[in-house]
């Protein structure tokens, strides 16, 4: 298959580099000291104690206008909107253009650049992050990449790229309800990543703190309880299971928002927590905890520069 990756930051490099290692044509779109890298050592992949390089494959900050089989997009949710007149001319007929970001708004985005049946919404369970120029580290022992059409129907794009991505060593599933599967990680990254910037705590601390804890569950049960009068099906036992889920993490994870505001960069917060005040106010729910976290981190949006 030919895959771009636009994008190619942890998650993104990451898929791409087990792509290229199962031969197929790849070309990552990235920019900097990182690109550079890529292009001098190629992309080094870490997990454990187990690394590798991969070196047939194209690095550029400048796509071409070939059209290609598979475009995973990993930018930013802020740089999304800029990405799409890039990424047109790699879109033919049969193009599958996957979305990898957080949250729910990624594929209404793209939507409104590309032909209805060609972005694919996707949701990621993989911790994965450049810690150095050319080099990523994965962090958690499953990579899983689930998606679906949000109309329900399974392309023949869709088959090929599940298959080519297994055989090259990470789990595609394909969701007959993937706006279901967005909003079930939604709902606990939304409310992990308030409580984490609020208090400026990794999870453990969070998880491990009686009143912490509490206001974890609480920003949980206000993000289900927007998405239940939005009609959105959720299994009954979610929070329960994303609880769980916090509990078995390691202690020092951080979730990605967390990491932005710490190193002073832009961040994510009117497309994830944000968003769930939006949908909150559309369905007729209050989310305080939502609207706090906003209200705090919203002079810290564009980085440390205030405003």
């Amino acid at each position: 298959m030919k895959i771009v990756v636009f994008g190619a930051g942890g998650i993104g490099g990451y898929f791409g580099a087990l792509m290229a290692r199962a031969s197929h044509d790849v070309t990552l779109v990235c920019r900097g000291a990182h690109l550079e890298a890529i292009r001098k050592h190629g992309l080094k992949i870490r997990h454990g104690g187990d690394e590798f390089t991969v070196s047939n494959l194209l690095a550029t900050d400048t796509p071409g206008a070939e059209s290609a089989d598979v475009v995973i997009c990993g930018v930013k949710l802020y740089d999304l909107q800029n990405a799409a007149q890039p990424i047109r001319p790699m879109v033919g007929p049969g193009t599958l253009v996957v979305t990898t970001q957080n949250g729910i708004v990624a594929h209404r985005i793209l939507a409104e650049h590309f032909a209805r049946g060609s972005v694919c919404p996707g949701t990621v369970l993989l911790s994965s992050h450049i810690v150095a120029p050319g080099v990523i580290e994965r962090k958690t022992p499953t990579a899983t990449l689930t998606l679906g059409d949000p109309d329900g129907n399974v392309s023949p794009a869709m088959l090929a790229f599940q298959r080519a991505g297994r055989e090259a060593g990470f789990s595609v599933e394909l969701s007959a309800d993937i706006v279901s599967e967005l909003w079930q990680k939604f709902i606990m990254l939304a409310a992990t990543a308030a409580l984490c910037c609020l208090s400026r705590q990794p999870v453990g601390p969070i998880t491990g703190d009686a009143r912490l804890r509490e206001q974890l569950e609480r920003a949980m049960l206000e993000a289900t309880a927007v998405a239940s009068a939005l009609d959105v099906p959720l299994p009954p036992d979610l929070i329960e299971k994303a609880m769980r889920f916090t509990d078995r993490a390691n202690p020092d994870a951080k979730v990605s928002m967390l990491e932005d505001l710490e190193a002073g960069r832009r961040l994510e917060v009117e497309w994830i927590i944000g968003e769930l005040c939006s949908q909150g106010r559309r369905a007729g729910v209050p989310t305080p905890i939502a609207d706090l976290a906003l209200a705090c981190l919203g002079p810290y949006r564009n980085g440390n520069r205030r405003g």
